[in-house]
């Protein structure tokens, strides 16, 4: 099967251009078996539009293991629950400067405690945003931007770090 690489690097959606690094993607596909699988976790990540290029660069910093980092966050950047998140106005952007402190053979893991903290999987197999964090969103006018702010370097238990953050602003809002 052959593919049009250059098409996947760059995506025209609503007079917006999403442009992905054409380097990056080309030592993902020269470094990595599962080329196909890639590919189509890429043409995902660029039909749905709503990660900038800039915010998975920052998370590539380590050369030598950029391949390997990126083939391990293409899951969860195509995952259903990043959209979900866009939905209510999360930035990924947000989540990366949260996770871009983790040594890059852990940030896959770092991005899946995040998504498990801030969403609820319910009986019904549809996820939700965690009920404490809809309340400081939309209750308290915090924005999730603020919240990545105050966990910026944390190195390890983001999950803990980010549920207990969230108790402690309910409280302080609560009194």
């Amino acid at each position: 099967m052959l593919l049009s690489i250059n098409s996947l690097f760059v995506k025209s959606v609503s007079h917006r251009t999403f442009s992905y690094c054409k380097k990056d993607l080309d030592l993902l596909f020269a470094k990595t078996c599962d080329c196909y699988i890639n590919i189509n976790y890429v043409k995902i990540l660029i039909q749905h539009g709503n990660i900038q290029a800039a915010s998975i660069s920052s998370l590539l910093y380590c050369y030598s293991t950029k391949a390997k980092t990126l083939v391990a966050l293409l899951p969860k950047l195509t995952d259903s629950r990043v959209l979900l998140l866009k939905e209510h106005e999360i930035a990924f952007s947000s989540i990366a400067s949260i996770v871009k402190s983790i040594y890059s053979n852990n940030i896959a893991t770092a991005i899946e405690e995040v998504l498990n903290t801030t969403l609820v999987l319910q009986a019904n197999g549809a996820y939700t945003l965690l009920p404490q964090l809809t309340k400081v969103l939309k209750y308290y006018k915090c924005s999730f931007g603020n919240i990545a702010n105050i966990l910026r370097g944390v190195k390890s238990n983001i999950g803990a770090v980010l549920s207990e953050l969230l108790q402690t602003i309910r409280k302080f809002q609560s009194t």
